[in-house]
């Protein structure tokens, strides 16, 4: 089935498109959000964290069955319906496992599977939740991501996740006369709000298909910020390369500034840069062209030390002459 759905779209053709941002929200409320359409399930895929280590997003799957897709269950052995209050009693349905089949662009399909009796059934009149429906936590799932760490802080990922629910062998979904072993879903994402510095959206390329596109990457503001620190050393360069032409400094004052001015690079690397990323980035080659441009001002006040001390040496052989 996903060699299927890869045939379709790949993350390099869909790119960003089309995208809408995750909504933010605690775990505690992620767990709650219901299925707009009455006889669809909802997969919610909440993303809890990034490791860049082992370039994977991290999170939690919850479920919402709808009370009325629920009616639609029916028990195999006997052909009569299945009640809603039925499916989680521990002493008729509660057993039964119901499955979850995750499959990333990047990984094999994993499953999460836990019983009926886990989940809760929320009846119709209550306040909280106001869809009824079955609601819970199906467990922790993973996905690789596609990205290049190296463009840090303009880096970005994104990978393509597809979420379906198998049935007991028992039971069925009946629609229009057919029975199924699969429930009618769609796929969602949200963010936690712990989960700084990214933006995330998530786009759904084909209606009806339970596929979605995640998009991480950094907010606007947190680049603008790294990029801002990392741009201090050049402007202390800037600064010290006019001093040098206007106050007429001497080279050993020159010197003195331009290592203390060094000094300040080499702790910028370790603020800016999260640890678990080990490899040069962008920021890197920033942080080394702007070592060149110290380099290159301390050459100049050289160069221009040699020649003013030349000169009268100059001028003094013109006058003997």
């Amino acid at each position: 089935m996903w060699e299927a759905r890869q045939s379709l779209v790949s993350p390099t053709a869909l790119g960003h498109q089309s995208a809408i941002s995750l909504q933010a929200m605690d775990s505690a409320a992620a767990e709650f959000i219901y299925s707009i359409r009455p006889t669809t399930a909802l997969i919610t895929f909440h993303v809890d964290h990034v490791s860049l280590a082992d370039r994977r997003v991290h999170g939690t799957v919850f479920i919402d069955v709808p009370m009325q897709l629920m009616a639609d269950l029916v028990d195999k052995r006997t052909g009569q319906p299945i009640q809603p209050t039925d499916l989680v009693n521990p002493d008729k349905y509660g057993p039964l496992v119901l499955t979850i089949s995750l499959e990333g662009s990047h990984d094999p399909t994993t499953v999460l599977a836990k019983p009926f009796s886990d989940y809760r059934y929320y009846q119709p009149g209550l306040s909280f939740p106001s869809h009824p429906g079955i609601y819970g936590i199906v467990g922790d799932a993973t996905f690789g991501l596609t990205g290049v760490v190296n463009r840090f802080p303009e880096d970005a990922y994104e990978v393509i996740i597809a979420m379906t629910i198998s049935l007991p062998d028992t039971i069925a979904y009946v629609a229009n006369g057919t029975q199924s072993s699969t429930l009618p879903a769609i796929d969602e994402a949200t963010q936690d709000t712990n989960m700084t510095g990214y933006d995330s959206s998530v786009s759904f390329p084909y209606r009806g298909v339970p596929l979605m596109v995640l998009w991480i990457e950094r907010t606007s503001l947190s680049a603008l910020f790294t990029f801002a620190l990392a741009l201090m050393p050049l402007i202390i360069a800037l600064v010290l390369f006019h001093l040098i032409l206007v106050h007429d400094m001497d080279l050993s004052t020159t010197l003195k500034l331009l290592f203390a001015a060094l000094f300040t690079i080499l702790p910028l690397r370790a603020v800016l840069v999260p640890t678990e990323i080990t490899s040069v980035t962008l920021l890197d080659s920033l942080l080394g062209a702007e070592v060149m441009v110290f380099l290159m001002v301390g050459a100049f006040a050289y160069w221009r030390e040699m020649w003013q001390r030349r000169s009268p040496q100059d001028s003094d052989t013109a006058s003997v002459k």
